[in-house]
């Protein structure tokens, strides 16, 4: 994801530390045509995709899974657009992030470390409006 495009650079250069949970080529991959780079013609709604994948702080696996073991399975935190991001283990036994939205990801890769901060690698990309569909109901 470019952060020139969204005018964060510089906040990232000297902020932090930070967590970034990071869609791999396959999430990307599942955009429809033009997705992405409609989204980033669009710089405030680029900048939003962006702090909606990061928060502040290091979490690393083993922060993770402290704070999942604290809260008894479930942990949120907070993204830096204020959205919640909810922590939990999905049915496949991985980490699970769920936005408010109810969009979800779970994570691929931990702890890629960085000058200021850590980035953990998701399947997914936490775009509102990407929720997958429910279920019909059962008759």
């Amino acid at each position: 994801m470019g952060s020139k495009n969204a005018n964060l650079e510089a906040s990232l250069r000297t902020g932090g530390p930070y967590t970034i949970f990071a869609p791999n080529n396959a999430a990307f991959s599942k955009l429809s045509p033009g997705k992405l780079d409609s989204l980033m013609k669009d710089n405030g709604r680029f900048a939003t995709l962006l702090k909606s994948h990061m928060v502040t702080g290091r979490y690393g696996k083993a922060d993770i899974i402290k704070a999942l073991t604290a809260g008894k399975g479930k942990a949120t935190l907070t993204t830096l657009n204020g959205q919640p991001l909810q922590l939990s283990i999905s049915p496949t036994k991985k980490l699970q992030l769920t936005t408010a939205d109810g969009v979800t990801a779970e994570v691929v890769l931990y702890d890629l470390l960085g000058n200021n901060g850590i980035v953990n690698g998701i399947d997914a990309i936490l775009l509102p409006g990407n929720a997958p569909a429910a279920a019909p109901p059962k008759s």
